[in-house]
């Protein structure tokens, strides 16, 4: 009881929502009853729906500082989050306060999952706030993702790869089918460029993406988030928008995409640091295409399920010589620091060490999950961090 005393009422909310089974428990039956029961306020505004393996955050920042720069009250929905559970939930990019989400925490019913909760709670709190739109990251897959009962305006999916293959299936094929699972009958649909497997089962949802001009063809385009990723998820974003129907002037769409801001995602944050949250192998292979050519350290944090050996693999072949350093992320399911150490040694590193780098000619590439590049990030800038270190 004193440790209760002790905290803040947004830590004791914390603690509740982190009590719960971090293990994902897929299906839309208790969001059904939980979102009935507060009144189904996410259908009281439109809203974007993005899915996808690597860069669904990315299409929804950009997405989102679109809408905003042509004058909407947004909603933003993304998960996970870095180093503060109230990034997750934010409107017009500010985070929900502490008492907001002590409020919202309180009025969920707690017969649910982590995730299912904070959904709930974001869905809710645009609802309250009266938001024009609001754009809804999926959490993971589709099909059954506790985000898939809003009926949006237009559905998004970003670029699908290998990931998660315990939860949603060992194939692309069937990884496929469970993000394609947000496609609605009479809802527009976009998608970035696909393997032709992932095609294939897109199209047997949707015969057609709907899709606009391409990024080139508009003149001195800037995008806020750099690596040549970006510019397929900044094409799906504008995509979206065009789908929508959402009046958007193309000075609003050009002055979105070009201060969109998304943190760990190809950040550079001084003259030698680069921060990206790539995570799985796919997103290792988009940072390792975007990489200036030039001497670099790695510093990996990694968690589990993600690929980390293959991962490893990669970074092998592209600079064999780099010295690399392992940590570990506060994160649940971080890979210890041996393991990720024999991830490298074995892929042919000769210098891994489980130190923290000290300075650097080279540049310092921080990478291998969110988790861990947010962490580096927090104690490299100013930022909110949560006292608890359960993050999901």
């Amino acid at each position: 009881m004193w440790l209760n005393e002790m905290m803040t009422s947004y830590e004791t909310a914390l603690k509740r929502l982190f009590d719960l089974s971090p293990l994902p428990k897929l299906g839309l039956e208790r969001m059904s009853l939980l979102m009935a029961d507060l009144g189904n306020p996410q259908n009281t505004y439109p809203a974007f729906h993005v899915a996808g393996t690597n860069g669904k955050g990315s299409t929804c920042a950009f997405l989102e500082a679109i809408l905003r720069s042509a004058g909407y009250k947004t909603g933003l929905y993304t998960s996970p989050h870095l180093t503060c559970a109230r990034e997750r939930i934010q409107i017009n990019r500010e985070l929900i306060s502490e008492e907001d989400f002590v409020r919202l925490e309180q009025k969920v019913s707690l017969n649910a999952t982590f995730f299912e909760r904070m959904t709930a709670m974001a869905f809710l709190y645009f609802a309250e706030q009266k938001v024009d739109v609001a754009v809804i990251e999926v959490g993971l897959g589709g099909r059954l993702d506790a985000t898939n009962i809003i009926k949006p305006i237009v559905c998004g999916i970003s670029r699908i790869d290998l990931d998660h293959q315990n939860i949603l299936g060992d194939t692309l094929e069937q990884i496929a089918v469970e993000k394609a699972g947000i496609i609605k009958s009479d809802v527009p649909v976009c998608w970035s460029p696909q393997d032709p497997v992932v095609e294939h089962v897109l199209r047997s949802f949707s015969p057609s993406s709907q899709g606009g001009e391409e990024l080139g063809v508009r003149s001195g385009l800037e995008l806020g988030l750099h690596g040549l990723h970006q510019k397929d998820n900044a094409l799906l974003a504008v995509n979206m928008i065009q789908a929508s129907g959402i009046s958007v002037s193309e000075f609003a769409m050009q002055n979105g995409l070009k201060n969109t801001k998304w943190p760990c995602r190809y950040e550079l944050i001084s003259e030698n640091i680069l921060l990206d949250g790539a995570h799985n192998p796919a997103g290792t292979k988009a940072l390792i295409n975007a990489l200036p050519k030039q001497n670099f350290v790695l510093w990996v944090g990694m968690t589990e399920g993600h690929g980390g050996e293959e991962i490893a693999r990669l970074w092998a072949d592209f600079a064999p010589n780099s010295k690399v350093f392992v940590g570990q992320s506060k994160s649940l399911r971080a890979l210890p620091t041996q393991i990720v150490k024999q991830y490298f040694e074995t892929a042919g590193f000769k210098r891994v060490s489980c130190d923290n780098p000290t300075q650097q000619d080279a540049l310092l590439v921080v990478t291998g999950s969110l988790y861990w590049a947010g962490e580096i990030r927090s104690r490299l800038t100013k930022m909110p961090v949560d006292s608890f270190s359960t993050y999901y």
